[in-house]
């Protein structure tokens, strides 16, 4: 395998299909043990577990993001400008529905289009939409209890009640936020940056700290389930920040430097302790909470370009530039 040394064991691929197209997005449907995902000639597909492909939906143009409910109900948005709630269009008007997340209880979903965001339910009624950000929005992620969504742009962060829309605080930032990640008791919010940084903030106490030096613009941010650790894009080494006891304010992070290429993605087994990395390379790789070498590695072909753990953290999916769907065993190797 490529970057990785023999000694590495292969991770098992329980579930392989190809879809001869670049994936841009992918989400679990584990109601029904399903891959779903957002290709970019437009099909919003789900690969089952028995390997067949249903295609849920396409949107002309492109599909460019789509998520899925803890009760299986499928949205997605696309270069056409539409929202699709469980096969319902809605038509958002010109531009590009570019991201969609569902509340943590499944009961509320954000899409964003432009500068604004807007909350549905999962019947397809519209229940609220935000005052314009100041630039189109970039990312967006719900608090872990669901009260509000912060949403990225150039300028910084809104963060916005999900029942109404309204601004309930701005975070103010000069420069593009690319990633955001609220850690997973809510306290703090980190975002990846255009500009080649990570910025943190404590939101109980409005302290803020940034850690700069990165070779490349942050898109891939991973907050350990404890939120002890945060996991980091920004080059071909995964970066890896404490914050345990005062922080990682002064500290030297943890690095992992096994991919041959730009990182794509990061994600933490949910209730675990192993995190998969995966890069331009074509690797997947998992790592655990203290070595710094791989403990499994998974060649896909062509560049990765998502991860996703499975609700219980048994399985790993992960997509390709090349339309290749693969389902990897999470146990240790």
């Amino acid at each position: 395998m490529p970057g990785v040394s023999p000694a590495v064991a292969p991770l098992s691929i329980v579930r392989r299909r190809e879809l001869g197209d670049w994936i841009r997005a992918l989400a679990w449907d584990a109601a029904a043990d399903r891959v779903v995902v957002a290709c970019a000639d437009g099909r919003v597909a789900a690969v089952a577990a028995d390997g067949e492909i249903d295609v849920v939906h396409t949107h002309p143009g492109g599909a460019l993001d789509v998520a899925v409910s803890r009760d299986g109900v499928v949205a997605s948005g696309g270069e056409d400008g539409r929202l699709v709630i469980a096969g319902a269009a809605h038509d958002l008007g010109g531009g590009w529905v570019e991201h969609v997340a569902w509340r943590p209880d499944g009961r509320l979903l954000a899409a964003t289009h432009r500068r604004e965001v807007s909350f549905w339910s999962a019947d397809g009624t519209r229940a609220a939409t935000s005052a314009p950000l100041p630039a189109t929005v970039a990312c967006i992620d719900w608090h872990p209890r669901g009260v509000t969504l912060a949403a990225g742009s150039y300028g910084g962060v809104r963060l916005l009640r999900g029942r109404d829309g309204h601004e309930t605080d701005h975070l103010d930032w000069t420069g593009s936020v690319l990633a955001l990640a609220y850690s997973p008791d809510g306290h703090r919010l980190a975002h990846g940056n255009q500009d080649a940084s990570v910025h943190f903030w404590d939101l109980r106490h409005k302290r803020e700290l940034e850690m700069t030096g990165y070779p490349l613009k942050v898109r891939q941010l991973a907050w350990s389930p404890d939120g002890r650790r945060l996991a980091t894009g920004g080059s071909d080494v995964v970066t890896v920040w404490s914050f345990a006891g005062r922080g990682p304010a002064g500290s030297r992070p943890r690095e992992l430097e096994h991919h041959d290429g730009r990182l794509t993605a990061l994600a933490y087994q949910p209730d675990g302790e192993l995190l998969a990395s995966a890069a331009e390379d074509g690797l997947v790789l998992l790592w655990d909470a203290a070595g710094d070498v791989p403990l499994g590695a998974a060649a896909l072909g062509a560049a990765v370009t998502g991860l996703r753990w499975t609700p219980d953290g048994t399985r790993l999916a992960a997509v390709t530039a090349s339309g290749t769907v693969a389902v990897i065993d999470g146990a240790r190797p």
